[in-house]
This record gives C-alpha cells, structure tokens and sequence, in this order.
C-alpha cells in the first residue's frame, strides 16, 4: 500500500498458529510470518488488551489498545556550527495486539527525509485496523470556534476522547524522536531516567479527515526499560520471552541500516518487526491488565501498598494517616484556586521535619587504598533493606510522647528500634575505628563519618554510639514517638518475597521473571524515600529543573530508619572485624570487602540478631551474609573504585570502576593497569545520546557521540591516611609497584574540608609513590596549622608558614639565635625567612606582623619542620 510518506507494508496474524495467519496487502513472506508465529507460541498465557466491545458512536466509551513503536534509522556525519546530528529515518514499525488474539505489524517505509508526525503515523495505523474490522470508525467533528464567554471556551476544549493508546518502545527517547514533531512529543511527556513516559497526565493527539475536521485520542507513553530489570537489554527480554532477537547479519552494523534493508530487505524487514513484537508481548506477559505501570518501582510500590491496605483494611486515605502521618487537607494555590493535597498531620510536622533531616544513604568508603595481598572476600547482608524495614514497627502518631530535653542522651532510655531522631554532638573513643554517626558533607561528597562532631541521627546508630563508648548530646528537644505492636511494612514486604520465591522456584534463580520482582521488592524502599534527599531532575514539560516530588509511599520517619539500620549493621560488623584484627578494604551501602573468610562468632551488639529476626518476619531463613565476590590481590582506588586479582575458587573478582570507561579492554586485569600506569588524570569515553533539554532546546535527534572526559582515580581522602608503604604487584608478567596505605577516621568534617581543599588544588599530580602522598599530607597539615591562626590560605601556603613566622618573632612567641628584636633590621628577617621559605615578602608583611590584632590570632609551626630546623626557631612556652 502506498501512502504520502512511502509504501506501507502489513501483517496479520491471526490466532496462535502459523497456518491460521493471514496475509494483507503486499507480497507474502512465509518464512517471516512463520517465525513470528511459532516463536510466539511459547510466550506463555497472555491477557489481551484489546478494543472495549459496544462502543458508542458518542464516544462514550473507548478503544484501549498497546502500540509497541520501534525505527530504524541510518546515521549521518554531524553538520559544522555546531547543528544536531540528523538521522534518516528509512522505516517506522508498529506492533498492535487485539482482544481476539490477533496481532497486527505495519510497517512504514519513508522514501525521503520528511516524516510524518506521531498523529499522522497513528492515524494511518487506525485506517488499517478500522479496515480490518478490529477498531471501531472514529466520530470526526469541526473544531468548535470559541466564543467571548469564557463559559463557552472551556466547553468548545473539553473534546472527548475516543480511544486511549499506550504507545510503548524500548527506551522509546529514540524512537519518539523520529517523528517530524519530536520536540513537541518530548515537551508533552515527562522524564524518567533518560526516557519519556506519561506521568503528570497523557497527551492528546488529534485525527483530521479531509475537512478538517478532527478526533481525539489520548496518548500515554510507556517504556519496556523501566518495566524489566535494570540493565535488560531488548534481547534479553526477547530470550526471556522465548521470542529472540534477530541479530544483524555479520558485516552489518547499526549504524548502517541502509545497506541492510538494501542488500536484504525480507531479512531487514524479519528484523524491524520482531524488535516492535517483543516489547509488545513484553507487556502482555507481564498481564498488567488494562492499566500499564509507568515504572517496576511505581508497580512494586502500588502492590506493596496494597498489600498493607488488606491486611490492615484500610482506604487509601487511612494507610496515608495512620502510616505515613499525612491528611488531606484544602491548600491554598496563590493563583485563585483551592486544591485537596496530602500534607503532614498537626501532630507530624516536626516528627517528618527532624526524619528528614536524618534521613542519609549508604556508608561507602574505600578504607585501604593501593595494592593490598589478601585472599579477600566479598560479603553483603541479603536482602538488607527489606528486612531493615520489617524491623521498624507502625508508628502511634496519636499517643502521648516522651520529650528529651538538650543534654547527655540518657543511655538506659534508647532502643535502636524507637522512632526517634535527634540533632546532637558526638565524640568517640580513640579505639572506635568505624564511628558510626554520619555527617553529610556540604559540597556533595557523600557521608562522612568522623570522631567528634554535630549530626542529625536516628535511633539505631545513636543506639549503636553508645554502645560503643560515645559521648552524646542533644542540641535540641526531641520526641520519642510511641509505637504499635504491628508491623505494616513486614507485612508488605513478605507477601512480596513470597511472590519473588515461587517465581524463583518455577523459571529459576537468575530468571528475569524473578529478577524482575526482585526489583519491585527493592525499589520500595526507594520509593520510601522518594522526594526527601533534594534530588533535583530536568522537566521537559517546564523546560527547568525541578525537585523530584515524593510517590505514593514517601514516609520520611521509615526510610530513615531503614537505612540507619543498615549503616548500623555494616559498621558494627566492620568494628568487630578491626577487633578480631581482620582488615576491611572498603564498604559499599550494604555490603563490604575484608580478608575474613566467615563471619561465623563475630560480634554486632545485637544488630545482626535484630537483622535475622527480621528476616524471619519475612519468612526467609537465618542466613544473613551472602558472599559475593573473592580476590587474592586488590587494587584499591576510592570509594567505589577498586578491582580483584587473581580468582579464588569459581567466585567472581570484585570490580567497582568509580566512572571509568572506556572502548578498550574491560578486564580486571586492564583495568589496573590503566590505574598503575597513569600519569595524571585519565581519559574515560563512552557514547552518550542525547540529554532529555537537549531534546527541547535543540532538538536532538536521537543518536549518540563519543564523549571523552578527564577523571582523577585517586584517593577521595574520606578518611585520613596512615601507615604508609611501597607494595608491589605482578600483572600478567609485568612488576607494578604503587604507595599503599591503610586509613583512620578524620577527627572532624573540618579536617576533611581542609584536607580536599589542600588535594584538589593540586589534582593534576597523581598520588603514586610514597613521597607524594607524603607531600600532600604535608600541604594539608600545613594548610590546617596556618587556618587555625586566622591566616588567608592562597595556593602557595609557603607564604602563609612565613608570615606565621614573622608574628612569632614580632610578638617574641619564637625566638632564633640570629634574631634580636633591639637589633635585627626587618629587611634582614624579610630576605632570610622569606629565602628559607622559596617565597618573597614584603615591607608590609613586617609591618601587619607586628600589629596587635593579628598577633592575637596567634601563629604556627606545624607542617614546616625543615625550615624551623634551617631558621633555628624555638617556639616559647
């Protein structure tokens, strides 16, 4: 068939069997057809979502239908002034699924470079459904011309729909963009991770006859990416659905789909269709029934939820109250309008304040950095989160609260499991090698976890303090909130982890059918989260960044407990590994790298007991540690960068590559080398497609660059470096030898403020050997000593050191044989602290050293021992 745009090619398929399908419009390809067929027999018991039967002419009713879009495309050399990348659209392919078991592929071959836009593109798939008898003719009315009152106008828009379209692709970005309107398809959809979905409200598209006169179908986006595990690829999901992929030919590739479809076009043709089929069946099999999730976190979230509300039988409305402390209240726009909004009760408000501000994520730390011997071993606790949440019993929001007042926190009162969250002070015992409470860094470094300082922390880490030795102190009044005896989110919980365990009984431990509901069982905990941490993304229906609002389950007091709890366990079991003297090597979130080979006999303090109890709740077994990952040898970056070497037993090596890419080889043994041999910062590159303003400010067109950029792999200096050596390591025959070191807690966030400030003036200069990292260390004790007396710190904080120098001697704190304040002449101390020090002073210099203010702030010697040996300065008691 041919249309405006190019031919229009057609399949039907009848049933579930070969032999029933039939053939429409041009020449047949049996062998395709039959693929198709038979392939999908296979693909399980599948609910249709077809056309609603007894449809009105008035449009009351309306047609449901799944329309799984998919392109091909030949990429073009980018244009010169800087002007979007174009591609050539050569075919755009759609797959429909109807009630009756029939399934339709149409196939649109564009003869130039003009597209259609999405509504011409839908419109002529609906021609072909509605001559097939499978949708229903749609009611074509004149555009009404409003009227000077406003009453009329809002009647003339409120247009009925007649069909509603979940128009779905697999990261569908790309395949949405190849429409002539994409800019306008991407600013009438949100944006989640990297893709577009309809999540405020669904687009309207418009059919136009040849008067002009129109219909209305309502368009919601979907994405198969973000209902699969993360990661899945369009062919795993095809495996996965015994519907695989077709693969390229050998001597094709992507980016040249123009000979393919030339040289073979029924191949090309077989390839095209089936990449549309299987996100359509995707969606099938998943038997979502009428309504598509947008998201496996919003599905698992809804069903977590839901599970809560039966077992406790509560509305909507009464899960948000009595669990998430919220009410619906009438809210005040400002422009006018008054709007019915969830919002925290009276007796919440400072409760979900406090939480959030005690709300952090994960512990990550690279504790060892270097080249460490071991074996080591990789342990995570399993399944961390939900069993940290089925500790956490239902909150009493309405009984009465005890109030601590500001003061030493009474250690017989705290239980780990309270709900409480308190602003306080901390000091730990010099032997505590993981101190356990987190201040948050302001400049976005993450979580660090200092000896003495002042946090916001809640109940199972100040628990865990005390235990410990620490001393606290509130700051502030805070409120112990009483709690119920039953556990809502266990209940959720478990009725999800049975879902996952009968799934993992009947297709297996790595199936992606319970990989997938092993993510909706982890993402509730995010979605407790939701909204809490700032997190700010790119709206493309507002054309600005916006903070990320919260979901359906968003409960500040759970999700601090939650990961509390988490950060509890890995840090008390990390103390008790130094203890037993094993050594840790770094901690990532849930889990941790160390030299023991069990944990068996170590102690928590009752936290992994809690943890074990917990998973009981959820009807799992007592083991708590899964072991992972092993390595004989480690090559240890930052945090969140560090590889394995050297296999031990059939476990896999551990690699974290702290944002490392690259084209070349990805072997752990690669890998270190690109870390052992550098000379500075290294160059990582990787395709990147277009961001979701570039798509609305410049209309991107879906294909991707390289981009190269420069990244530091040294240490990230979370915690301050101690016992320093040389070790050596021998990859694949070659000798490496790299400055090692183990590490200590910072004694405050101000000593790791400074010690970054000092490190990342001089980044470009790789910290390989043991005498530059002892120079860095000494130009961050340097730094500190002259900060400390109230000195400007500049790049060069030799200046600093001798002007501190020059205070002493003035203010007679530091006294030199050679320097008597009767005699000496200041341009005489001038050129010999300032030759000492490589740097040159000034008359000024002598003059500000001498006033009383400055010699009030006091002065400094520390970090400059060899040119106080070479002045002979003694400091005065």
């Amino acid at each position: 068939m041919e249309t405006e745009f190019g031919p229009l090619r057609l399949y039907v398929f009848r049933g579930q069997k070969a032999k029933e399908s039939i053939q429409v419009d041009d020449e047949y390809t049996s062998d395709y057809s039959q693929h198709i067929d038979n392939t999908s027999t296979s693909a399980g018991v599948i609910t249709s979502m077809g056309p609603d039967e007894g449809i009105d002419t008035n449009g009351n009713d309306q047609t449901r239908l799944v329309v799984a879009l998919d392109a091909e495309w030949q990429e073009s050399e980018g244009q010169a002034g800087g002007e979007t990348q174009k591609r050539k659209i050569l075919c755009l392919q759609a797959a429909t699924r109807f009630r009756d078991g029939t399934r339709v592929v149409c196939l649109l071959y564009l003869r130039s470079r003009r597209r259609p836009s999405q509504g011409q593109f839908l419109q002529l798939l609906w021609g072909q459904w509605q001559r097939l008898g499978l949708v229903p003719a749609l009611v074509y009315r004149p555009k009404p011309k409003p009227t000077s009152d406003s009453t009329d106008r809002k009647c003339c828009t409120a247009v009925k729909t007649q069909a509603l379209l979940y128009l779905v692709g697999h990261y569908g970005i790309v395949d949405n963009t190849s429409f002539y309107n994409r800019r306008k398809i991407v600013q009438n959809a949100d944006a989640v991770r990297r893709t577009i979905v309809s999540v405020q409200y669904p687009t309207s598209v418009y059919f136009y006859d040849r008067g002009r006169r129109r219909a209305k179908v309502t368009v919601f986006y979907r994405d198969t990416m973000l209902l699969s595990p993360s990661g899945s690829s369009l062919e795993m999901l095809g495996d996965a659905l015994d519907f695989p992929k077709i693969q390229l030919p050998e001597g094709y590739k992507k980016s040249d789909m123009r000979q393919f479809l030339k040289e073979k076009p029924l191949q090309f043709e077989e390839y095209a269709a089936t990449d549309a089929l299987i996100a359509l069946e995707w969606i099938f099999r998943n038997s979502w029934g009428r309504e598509v999730p947008i998201t496996l976190g919003g599905e698992g979230a809804r069903l977590f939820r839901d599970h809560i509300m039966t077992a406790r039988g509560w509305t909507i409305d009464e899960f948000d109250f009595h669990l998430r402390g919220l009410a619906r209240k009438i809210v005040d726009t400002g422009e006018g309008k008054r709007i019915k909004k969830k919002e925290p009760r009276s007796n919440t408000t400072t409760l979900i304040a406090r939480a959030t501000e005690s709300y952090y994520g994960g512990r990550n730390e690279c504790i060892l950095s270097g080249i460490h011997h071991g074996p080591w071993y990789d342990f995570d606790i399993a399944g961390a989160y939900p069993a940290a949440m089925s500790l956490i019993p239902d909150p009493d929001y309405d009984q009465p609260r005890i109030t601590l007042l500001p003061g030493p926190l009474p250690r017989e009162m705290i239980r780990p499991e309270m709900l409480l969250f308190a602003h306080v002070s901390f000091t730990f015992p010099d032997e505590i090698r993981y101190p356990c409470l987190p201040i948050k860094d302001s400049s976005g470094r993450g979580l660090i976890f200092p000896r003495s300082g002042e946090t916001w922390a809640a109940a199972p880490e100040l628990w865990l303090a005390q235990r410990w030795g620490a001393e606290i102190t509130l700051l502030e009044p805070t409120e112990i909130i009483p709690t119920r005896n039953t556990f809502s989110l266990a209940d959720g919980m478990r009725a999800m982890v049975q879902e996952r365990e009968r799934l993992k009984s009947r297709f297996g431990k790595k199936s992606i059918e319970q990989t997938r509901q092993k993510e909706m069982n982890n993402s509730v905990y995010g979605k407790l989260a939701q909204g809490l941490s700032g997190k700010r993304s790119y709206s493309p229906r507002a054309d600005r960044t916006e903070e990320v609002g919260p979901s359906i389950l968003t409960c500040a007091p759970l999700a601090a407990l939650t990961t509390a709890w988490v950060r509890a366990l890995v840090s008390a079991m990390m103390q008790s590994l130094h203890v037993a003297g094993y050594r840790v090597a770094s901690v990532t979130t849930d889990g941790f790298l160390c030299d023991a080979h069990s944990l068996d006999g170590l102690t928590t303090w009752g936290i992994a007991e809690a943890f074990i109890d917990g998973r009981k709740r959820l009807g799992l077994d007592s083991n708590l540690w899964e072991l992972k990952h092993a390595a004989q040898s480690l090559v240890m970056m930052k945090t969140r960068g560090g590889y394995g070497l050297g296999r031990v037993g059939d476990l896999p090596l551990p690699i974290a590559r702290a944002g490392y890419k690259s084209s070349q080889e990805d072997t752990s043994e690669a890998l270190a080398r690109v870390y052992l041999e550098r000379r500075g910062r290294v160059v990582t590159e990787e395709v990147r497609l277009p961001t979701m303003r570039e798509y609305v400010r410049h209309e991107a067109d879906g294909t991707g660059r390289i981009q190269r950029k420069e990244l530091s792999l040294d240490y990230d200096f979370k915690r301050c470096p101690q016992k320093i050596w040389t070790e050596t390591i021998v990859i694949q025959g070659q000798s490496y030898e790299h400055v090692s070191f183990d590490s200590v807690p910072w004694g405050s966030i101000d000593e790791f403020t400074n010690a970054r400030e000092v490190i990342d003036q001089h980044h470009d200069t790789p910290l390989k050997s043991e005498s530059d990292l002892k120079q860095a260390l000494l130009r961050v004790e340097r730094h500190t000593a002259v900060k400390s007396v109230g000195l400007r710190v500049n790049n060069n904080v030799a200046i600093s050191g001798a002007v501190s120098v020059l205070r002493g001697l003035r203010a007679g704190g530091i006294s030199a044989p050679w320097f008597d304040p009767d005699v000496t002449s200041g341009k005489t101390v001038l050129e010999r602290v300032g030759a000492v020090f490589g740097v040159k002073l000034s008359t000024n210099d002598w003059k500000n050293a001498g006033r009383k203010e400055r010699q009030k702030q006091g002065w400094s010697l520390i970090g400059f021992d060899r040119e106080v040996a070479a002045l002979e300065l003694t400091e005065k008691t």
